[in-house]
């Protein structure tokens, strides 16, 4: 019998046919495979990144970082994952899932943070080492005169107590902290020349000098009342501000004395000093006797309205001889100048001072 040949395109559409039932048993095959293929999300979280990477690469899983953050935790630690841990994938969703891979959250470990300490009220020289050895940088910007030891820490910026993290705390380093320090109490000199000056003027200097002033009042009737006679501490002493300074201040005469001070050309001064704590009406009655004529006198009231007010003075010129009456309220004082030029008290309870020698004086 006799084989007749097929077509040759007969023969290809065979070929054809078979390869194409082939593909599809083994598109079939594959996906019954992929159907019984599961993927459960490993947990990550709390293990090293650096453990991880290899462990997911022989699974096959892909895996990214969407997060670096600071924690408690070490540097490169697992913090967080997604999705979570024990999560189950089936079939195609499992493929996604590796293709899609794991997002990992890892530590970038303790924050890096900078707290202000205090340091007012402490010594510079002890804030100093404090911050030498936390690598932080410390600048004097101030140095005022205070109440407070010299080197004390005045005031501080940033304030005490504030916070600084990450990047803002290594800026805060390298920028410091800013003190202002004590220079300790301003000094004063005392001056030299206020002996001899009056004491309103002393005082208004040395309170401009930023010292407090307080007066001690002593009586010489040889120097002027209120004329500045020394001082406590002396002059030349360094003083702080604020301290106080005693002025010794001349009185005058005593209070309730008489004075007879001889001036040139035959002229003498008389001075009365009125007792404190009275108003006084002073009278005064002055006679001048020559060849037993009056030649010069005076009576006169001289009214002192403030207790303890200053003294009276008249000067007198006399020729021959004659007497003085003081009268302060009943209070008598009678000052005799005799032929012989001298004078000496008559009566009474207000007594002079002095008893010179009137020199005998014509005209």
């Amino acid at each position: 019998m006799l084989v007749r040949p097929r077509p040759l395109l007969t023969v290809w559409y065979d070929w054809v046919a078979l390869l194409a039932i082939g593909a599809l048993l083994a598109l079939l095959i594959w996906l019954a495979l992929r159907a019984r293929d599961s993927f459960i999300v490993p947990a990550l979280t709390g293990r090293p990144l650096v453990e991880v990477q290899p462990k997911l690469a022989q699974q096959r899983v892909k895996w990214k970082v969407t997060e670096r953050k600071y924690s408690d935790k070490p540097e490169g630690e697992i913090v967080g994952q997604k999705p979570p841990a024990g999560t189950a994938f089936r079939g195609f969703e499992a493929q996604r899932m590796r293709e899609a891979g794991v997002q990992l959250i890892v530590s970038r470990g303790k924050q890096d943070s900078f707290i202000v300490p205090a340091l007012t009220g402490r010594p510079l020289v002890e804030v100093e080492q404090e911050l030498t050895q936390k690598r932080v940088r410390c600048t004097v910007t101030k140095k005022v005169y205070s109440d407070k030891p010299e080197g004390q820490i005045l005031d501080q910026k940033p304030p005490a107590g504030t916070e600084f993290l990450g990047a803002a705390a290594q800026r805060m380093r390298k920028k410091g902290v800013h003190l202002t320090v004590s220079r300790g109490k301003q000094t004063v000199e005392l001056p030299s020349d206020l002996a001899g000056k009056p004491a309103p003027e002393v005082a208004r200097r040395l309170k401009r000098a930023g010292l407090k002033v307080e007066v001690k009042e002593t009586n010489d009737r040889n120097v002027p009342e209120g004329t500045v006679l020394g001082m406590s501490p002396k002059p030349g002493a360094p003083l702080a501000k604020g301290e106080t300074v005693t002025l010794i201040v001349s009185g005058g005469i005593q209070p309730g004395q008489l004075v007879l001070e001889p001036r040139a050309g035959g002229v003498y001064r008389l001075r009365y000093k009125p007792e404190k704590g009275r108003t006084h009406q002073l009278w005064l009655t002055w006679v001048d006797l020559v060849g037993g004529r009056v030649v010069g006198g005076v009576r006169e009231g001289k009214a002192f309205l403030q207790p303890g007010g200053k003294e009276f003075r008249r000067d007198l010129r006399f020729r021959g001889y004659g007497w003085i009456e003081i009268n302060d309220e009943g209070q008598r004082a009678d000052i005799e100048i005799n032929e012989r030029g001298k004078m000496s008290p008559v009566n009474g309870k207000v007594k002079p001072v002095n008893r010179v020698n009137v020199p005998w004086y014509k005209e």
